[in-house]
């Protein structure tokens, strides 16, 4: 499982909750996403060995304290976002060592979204922070500069959630393949 501790200050129970929501579906559109990708393109017997785990998600549980926690979701106004993670920043994840990881991201907030045509929010934040906390690096044109690899931070493979787009696509599946594969130690 994941163990993810949720800071929201101030969340109504009902808010706090869809927050566990949107952090759960997070995690788990990045197993599932892959495998409807996988399918889409009618290769599910290469991919045979890792569908069931794909297909399965991600089991998410949040945790009442951030010591029994393997992330610390940080849900906070834009404005104390921009502050922790950079003033173009619609959110960050940041790993410290000896340090619990932390995700920092937007309540969602009307103007935030109108402002921003629907990139900044909770649910598109999310999707791709918990992607970088999965260990993808990000695909859009500005990462060639940051300290990512240079294979998984290039202008050529921006096309999907981990570049600007909210689409889930066949470079975030890739994304996730070679991560399970790593893990797995298969080349």
């Amino acid at each position: 499982p994941v163990r993810i501790f949720v800071d929201a200050p101030g969340a109504s129970d009902k808010d706090y909750a869809k927050y566990q929501e949107i952090l759960a579906k997070s995690y788990n559109k990045w197993f599932t996403g892959t495998a409807d990708v996988i399918r889409s393109a009618k290769r599910e017997q290469e991919f045979a060995d890792i569908m069931p785990l794909l297909q399965k998600g991600v089991n998410v549980e949040f945790v009442d304290h951030a010591s029994a926690a393997d992330i610390w979701a940080h849900i906070l106004p834009w404005s104390e976002v921009r502050w922790k993670c950079g003033p173009s920043a619609g959110g960050c994840y940041q790993r410290r060592k000896g340090e619990i990881p932390d995700l920092f991201l937007p309540k969602d907030h009307f103007v935030l979204k109108v402002l921003s045509s629907g990139q900044l929010g909770l649910s598109r934040v999310g999707l791709h922070e918990v992607g970088h906390s999965l260990g993808l690096s990000d695909q859009y044109d500005k990462a060639k500069d940051s300290t990512s690899h240079h294979r998984y931070s290039s202008a050529q493979s921006g096309k999907g959630v981990m570049s600007s787009l909210k689409k889930f696509s066949c470079d975030d599946a890739d994304g996730i393949v070679n991560l399970i594969d790593l893990v797995r130690g298969v080349a």
